[in-house]
């Protein structure tokens, strides 16, 4: 019998862990954080360069977030996994002058570095899909933030 309360007491310990380190990564990463440093690589061709130096990163608390750079704001969903894995997923629909409509959608499949309440340290891969036409881009990025 003293077994199994030992038993039931380290899951319930184990499982209260596992919830406040996914959660406290989650509670840090709330609120704006502003790019001060960017660096792509391995890019795949000349489409894929976007320079996100400067923009300014909101993440909700109902798993949204939002990009501002020059005045122009891109919304979007972020997932946070057990490890630190972060997925942040864009879509946008833009119309060009001949009436044509474009979806894009970019997705930032990132891995946590570093996160504290002033710095955030994010790398990993960046990917682009043009829906109408096939096209495919992807690259690595490395962006380091501040909280703002």
């Amino acid at each position: 019998m003293k077994a199994r309360r030992f038993l039931a007491a380290a899951f319930a310990l184990l499982t209260i862990a596992a919830f406040t380190s996914c959660s406290k990564t989650e509670k840090k990463i709330l609120g704006d954080w502003e790019v001060t440093s960017s660096v792509l690589t391995e890019i795949s061709s000349a489409y894929l360069n976007p320079e996100f130096n400067g923009s300014v990163w909101t993440f909700k608390d109902d798993n949204t977030v939002v990009c501002t750079q020059d005045g122009e704001a891109v919304s979007g969903t972020y997932t946070i996994t057990d490890d630190d894995d972060l997925t942040m997923t864009f879509v946008q629909s833009e119309t060009d002058e001949d009436g044509s409509t474009w979806n894009m959608k970019i997705v930032f499949d990132m891995d946590i570095e570093e996160i504290t309440k002033s710095d955030m340290t994010l790398d990993g891969d960046i990917a682009y899909s043009f829906v109408e036409i096939g096209l495919n881009e992807k690259a690595e990025l490395k962006m380091v933030m501040k909280k703002k």
